[in-house]
């Protein structure tokens, strides 16, 4: 049970009347205990190593171009498995979640590719794949909801591009 530690205070601060559910924040399908807990395991685990050894000397491209595309269709597929399958029942708020999975994920999608477009001068076929998961981190908690993972799955786009050149 000590790896569950983290994760009760951050459920309590969304589904047991803490101060996130008094701001009027809703988590539908988990998204927001899951996401601040990893966000925050994963930045203290890239502070606690550091910069990878050989940043900026040596290229490291990604090792399997087909194995991304096929996991990204994989997380694509399942997350509609989340989102409405957390209403648990086959009901009009259920289509509405699995459309939002589809729209927010689409639109990160599009976004990431516009913008590398403008950057680059082309989207790539690894750009792709990592786009969907702005939309999927968003489009989670508010399921229920159109508007918030719609709007906010394009700002997600720089974070890479500054993770890479600070290492």
């Amino acid at each position: 049970m000590k790896h569950k530690d983290p994760f009760f205070p951050v459920a309590h601060w969304v589904w047991g009347g803490g101060w996130l559910s008094s701001l009027g924040i809703e988590d539908f399908a988990g998204g927001t205990v899951v996401h601040v807990n990893a966000g925050s395991a994963g930045l203290a685990l890239a502070i606690v190593l550091g910069k990878r050894r050989g940043w900026g000397k040596d290229p490291m491209r990604p090792h399997n171009l087909p194995l991304v595309l096929l996991g990204a269709g994989l997380l694509w597929f399942g997350w509609f498995g989340f989102n409405a399958g957390s209403e648990l029942a086959a009901d009009g708020t259920a289509a509405l979640a699995f459309m939002n999975t589809q729209i927010a994920t689409a639109a990160a999608a599009g976004a990431w590719l516009l913008a590398e477009r403008y950057r680059d001068g082309k989207p790539t076929t690894l750009g792709s794949p990592q786009a969907p998961s702005p939309g999927w981190s968003r489009s989670r908690p508010r399921a229920r909801s159109s508007l918030p993972g719609r709007l906010s799955c394009s700002v997600s786009w720089p974070a890479p591009s500054a993770a890479t050149r600070s290492g």
